[in-house]
């Protein structure tokens, strides 16, 4: 992801109020633009996760907040693993009513596909959570450093 990128799916998450939204401004483009590879796990190939990505664009905001998430606000435990998740389902639900009118069919379609793929990332994701953890989630910039004072 580039960094102008990164800042519209942040401007976009802020604008349509996703929870997690706030971490995002936190971190700013450069390192939400770093964090976010598209969807699914790191260890998939660039194509696969490029062309999920593409075929699910409706939710990219959503999955940008998971993927900061998922690397910044990692402790290792159940209860941020559980939060992250929590917080991609109702935000992908959320993008789904945003996007589509109520009588529109496709509106449930995308919300049944929002709870399949939390329900996925809940089932097949925890090893990755712990992995993120372990390795101490993304490898913290230059400017990050300076910012928290370790140089």
């Amino acid at each position: 992801m580039t960094v102008d990128e990164a800042e519209r799916s942040i401007r976009k998450a802020v604008k349509f109020g996703l929870l997690g939204s706030n971490l995002l401004v936190e971190l700013g483009p450069e390192i939400v633009a770093s964090a976010c590879n598209g969807v699914g796990p790191a260890r998939w190939s660039e194509r696969v996760r490029r062309r999920l990505t593409k075929w699910l664009w409706l939710f990219k905001p959503g999955f940008d907040v998971h993927d900061c998430e998922f690397t910044y606000a990692n402790d290792g435990s159940k209860t941020l693993f559980d939060r992250a998740n929590d917080h991609l389902e109702w935000n992908l639900r959320r993008l789904s009513d945003l996007n589509y009118a109520w009588y529109n069919p496709v509106r449930y379609l995308a919300r049944m596909a929002s709870r399949a793929i939390a329900d996925a990332c809940r089932e097949f994701g925890w090893n990755d959570w712990i992995d993120s953890h372990e390795k101490g989630g993304h490898k913290k910039t230059e400017e990050e450093n300076v910012h928290e004072g370790n140089h």
